[in-house]
């Protein structure tokens, strides 16, 4: 890249992202105005599971990490860390497995039951947080913000958020009082968000 090059992305769980982001940079007036008579080099794009882990990620001689194995945010479709801690468990188990010379499913589920220690509570959280927003209009998410910004609980987030372990913010903002009245508002998709799978 240099500095008349300009990577655009967009994350969307709506079908044909790149229509989308074409759409977004022909109608947003900044990112018109920005790229227009710019010309595309390359196109990616990929899916990426925001609905939390698979079933089961092994089997006979296979360990799935990642984003196939479902380890990615459900809040924000990010896997990096997550990917990476998933990583370093399979490597171990295979590195034990090569030890015992079994590689078969009996043996790998191991790894399984390591990763799920690790992540599972953060992950179903981080899901029930997906649900909730999936659930609101654009104009209750606005009013969620607001909420955060006019209580000072943005900056409260920013001290004590965890990009990578958001199961702990999303139950610090639960049990704060000053939300309750917008919980209220929305209560049926809380409980949706809550109770659903």
């Amino acid at each position: 890249m240099s500095e008349n090059s300009a990577k655009i992305g967009l994350g969307t769980m709506k079908k044909g992202a790149s229509r989308e982001l074409e759409r977004m940079i022909k109608n947003h007036p900044v990112l018109h105005q920005r790229t227009e008579g710019s010309e595309i080099y390359r196109r990616i794009a990929g899916r990426i599971p925001p609905t939390g882990p698979i079933k089961t990620t092994y089997s006979d001689n296979i360990m799935l990490v990642g984003d196939v194995a479902g380890q990615t945010k459900p809040t924000t479709g990010g896997g990096v860390i997550l990917g990476g801690i998933g990583g370093k468990i399979a490597g171990e188990v295979a590195a034990e497995a090569i030890r015992a010379e079994d590689y078969s499913r009996k043996f790998l589920k191991r790894y399984q039951k390591r990763w799920r220690s690790e992540m599972s509570r953060n992950l179903w959280l981080q899901r029930r947080v997906r649900l909730y927003m999936n659930n609101l209009s654009d104009k209750q998410m606005n009013s969620f913000f607001n909420v955060l910004e006019k209580k000072g609980l943005l900056a409260d987030i920013e001290k004590h958020g965890d990009v990578d372990d958001q199961g702990k913010l999303a139950i610090r903002l639960l049990l704060t009082l000053q939300l309750y009245p917008f919980y209220l508002r929305t209560f049926p998709s809380l409980m949706r968000a809550l109770f659903g799978k």
